[in-house]
């Protein structure tokens, strides 16, 4: 779990929980009942999954959470932010209100088989919370005035654990539908092995491509002038890479040469390159060898990555179905917008500096 809170964090889809459910949870919800007039919601009441509701105190926490976290981030002024026309905060709010539904149908659905948050792992996670964003006790304090103490925030990090666990579930299948023996991918060249001669300017790289023209060796011109320190000593050789290692301009260049050939100058920040390719390895190659199981399973998980948005769809689709849902968004515009007080506190402030500056002069 120690990616778990850097999800909790930076994802908006599972930065969030409503506070219900059980095995050791809080519980958020309230009876239908207690909605105005039958089908219309009290102005507590954020959304609504069969029996159980989302209080407005639990959003309002939620976000701040999420607020905190952003504001740690990018800083303080990112929630106003301007999206295509809309505040980021805005946004959030909109996903962060799916997002506490969508928590009530994966809770149900782990709960039923049987699967529990451990509370030294949910502990250990709430420190790490604390230390990211910086709450000392007088933040603590502070927050727990607004309905935001340790208690709270360790139920939104145990709800978290929910959805990082049906999430990983969801990822593992479909790492398991990934064929590394379809022809597409078999042949897919994941790494090669190559070397390079780095010269500061597009005269010398030139001069370099003349001289392996007239027959040099590619290890001598390495030694003698790349300025790379730790590849041209040993020939310029770079070994073997995959894609995401080198900057862009070298990788592709490197993987669009054939094996033997070398390449025009290449430039990045670096200077320039001169790449020869010497080996491609493709996903077929992995399988051959004896050690290459670890490098395969990635080439699957990074396969699978493009399939999980489709495949986490369907899932929490498949959890909707047969449910009754509503979300009343127009209970949430107020949230994160300070006070009527807060505001007039702030203008009283601001007219008796002015008025003082005015006395000064």
């Amino acid at each position: 779990m120690k990616k778990l809170i850097a999800m909790i964090l930076l994802t908006v889809v599972l930065v969030a929980a409503a506070g219900c459910g059980e095995q050791g949870t809080q519980n958020a919800t309230t009876s239908p009942a207690e909605t105005q007039n039958g089908n219309a919601p009290a102005g507590d009441i954020v959304a609504q999954v069969d029996d159980k509701t989302i209080d407005l105190k639990t959003f309002e926490g939620a976000y701040k959470m999420v607020e905190m976290s952003y504001i740690k981030q990018y800083g303080g002024d990112i929630m106003e932010r301007d999206i295509n026309g809309r505040k980021l905060g805005d946004i959030i709010k909109g996903e962060l209100l799916t997002s506490l539904v969508d928590e009530i149908l994966v809770i149900d659905k782990l709960t039923a088989e049987d699967f529990t948050v451990e509370d030294a792992a949910v502990d250990e996670n709430y420190q790490q919370f604390k230390e990211f964003v910086c709450i000392d006790e007088a933040k603590l304090a502070e927050l727990s005035e607004q309905g935001i103490d340790e208690a709270f925030i360790k139920n939104r990090i145990r709800m978290q654990m929910y959805l990082v666990e049906f999430n990983q579930r969801v990822n593992d299948a479909v790492v398991q539908t990934v064929d590394l023996d379809a022809p597409e991918i078999a042949s897919e060249i994941v790494k090669v092995e190559a070397q390079h001669i780095l010269v500061e300017t597009l005269d010398e790289a030139n001069a370099v491509l003349d001289r392996l023209e007239a027959g040099e060796a590619f290890e001598d011109l390495a030694k003698e002038l790349s300025k790379d320190p730790g590849s041209g000593a040993n020939g310029g050789s770079l070994g073997e890479f995959g894609r995401g290692v080198m900057v862009a301009p070298f990788e592709a260049a490197a993987f669009a040469l054939e094996e033997g050939a070398v390449s025009e100058p290449v430039e990045t920040q670096f200077g320039f390159h001169v790449i020869k390719l010497n080996k491609k390895i493709s996903v077929a190659d992995l399988k051959a060898l004896e050690d290459g199981q670890a490098e395969l399973e990635a080439v699957k998980r990074q396969k699978a990555e493009a399939k999980f948005a489709e495949a986490i769809e369907g899932e929490m689709a498949a959890l909707r179905d047969g449910r009754t849902i509503k979300e009343f968004p127009e209970n949430i515009v107020a949230v994160g917008q300070p006070s009527e007080a807060a505001q007039t506190e702030a203008t009283e402030a601001s007219e008796t500096e002015a008025g003082e500056v005015e006395t000064t002069n």
